[in-house]
């Protein structure tokens, strides 16, 4: 059943992918303004071969599970065959995003249950109209699920297959290839090609059983003993491919598994949740100018102080002291100032309230007086430069 039904369909299906897969390389590397209906005949044969898939998938699980442990024991050229074939289709679906949304389209729209695939539940429900006539099937029909829920990359019958048949894949390489098979992972996770690698591991298959652990070398010793593949052993461009397949299906698994250790992904590790909610808080904070004044005051006072105030090497309590007190005795000398001002006596005034009081005190017939004269006479040289408010009191005392 193996040779003859699922080799032949599965290596239709992968040709398929691979033209397919192409295709939208070619179209994405034309970079066509207009390119909706091309696009659009491109994720209808991905949804095509998805539906194909899935139908072939839930078998192939099954038989997989049935035969592997008589593969891993006997190992059978034709199981190593599968492995390839799903191997290339897992790589392509990895590369291609249309490939994986219209997977995740098709799981969706057509409520496939994959884990009934996966766990081999006769009573779980494997789609919608099997749904309907399992147990329970009201409560389950009016629960809708998410997109999320029904559909994930360790759910995808794809990615499951690839991990049902990949201890077939290990089994291929002998355990002294274990050296090589990780420097070609590391050539694959700097954007090498296949033929790169390939090159590559040409030129280093005498690292091929060493390790540079010392505490391995025994492991080494151990499985130089197995049997493996000592078939090949002597067969260079034999070990080459079966190295860089399994390689490349083991890279492409811890990259679809691992998405946060690619180079495009590495920002969503590196903001951490305690810088989301640092920038977050940025955002919903208020600007300075909508701040209301006093607030604003406020936050001066408190970065003055800060910055200014408690980087100098004195108490301001006792500056603040020195300086009131200073005040307070400049304001006491300021007022003793002013009353000894105004106890002084002016001459001027004094002379002019005696002729005043002399004036209206006087009953005998007025002499000449002398002081007055005098004081007339000045004051006709000077009154020129006395304003008109002190000639009105003079004139005032006069009369």
């Amino acid at each position: 059943m193996l040779k003859s039904h699922f080799i032949p369909t599965m290596e239709k299906l992968k040709k398929r992918s691979g033209k397919v897969v192409a295709e939208e390389e070619q179209l994405r590397l034309e970079g066509k303004s207009e390119v909706d209906s091309e696009e659009g005949t491109i994720r209808d044969e991905f949804a095509v071969l998805c539906r194909d898939l899935y139908a072939l998938y839930p078998l192939l699980i099954r038989y997989v599970d049935n035969n592997r442990a008589r593969w891993l024991t006997c190992p059978d050229p034709d199981a190593e065959e599968l492995f390839r074939m799903v191997g290339e289709v897992f790589i392509f679906w990895s590369k291609s995003h249309n490939f994986k949304r219209e997977e995740q389209n098709f799981v969706v729209m057509n409520e496939i249950n994959n884990m009934s695939f996966l766990t081999a539940d006769s009573k779980s429900k494997m789609s919608k109209a099997g749904g309907e006539e399992a147990g329970g099937s009201d409560v389950e029909r009016t629960k809708k699920k998410r997109r999320g829920d029904r559909y994930s990359v360790q759910t995808s019958l794809i990615v499951a297959a690839l991990k049902k048949m990949l201890p077939i894949g290990l089994n291929m390489c002998s355990p002294a290839d274990q050296e090589l098979i990780n420097l070609a992972k590391i050539r694959y996770s700097l954007k090498d090609t296949d033929e790169e690698v390939r090159e590559f591991l040409q030129t280093n298959m005498h690292l091929q059983g060493k390790v540079e652990d010392p505490s391995m070398r025994w492991q080494m010793a151990l499985y130089k003993e197995t049997s493996g593949k000592a078939e090949d052993a002597e067969d260079p461009e034999k070990v080459v491919k079966r190295v860089q397949e399994v390689s490349a299906v083991l890279y492409h698994i811890e990259v679809t598994e691992h998405p946060y250790k690619s180079k495009k992904m590495v920002w969503h590790k590196l903001l951490s949740k305690q810088r989301r909610k640092a920038v977050v808080a940025c955002f919903r904070m208020s600007p300075l100018y909508n701040i209301p004044r006093h607030r604003g005051s406020n936050m001066f006072l408190n970065g003055y102080k800060r910055n200014w105030l408690q980087t100098e090497g004195y108490q301001f309590e006792d500056r603040m002291i020195d300086d009131l007190s200073k005040a307070m005795e400049e304001e006491e000398l300021g007022e003793e100032g002013e009353e000894e001002a105004e106890t002084k006596p002016d001459p001027l005034h004094q002379l002019i309230l005696h002729f005043s009081r002399t004036a209206l005190t006087e009953k005998s017939k007025l002499e000449v007086d002398y002081l007055y004269m005098a004081y007339a006479d000045i004051m006709a040289k000077v009154t020129c430069w006395f304003p008109a408010r002190f000639e009105h009191d003079l004139m005032c005392c006069v009369l």
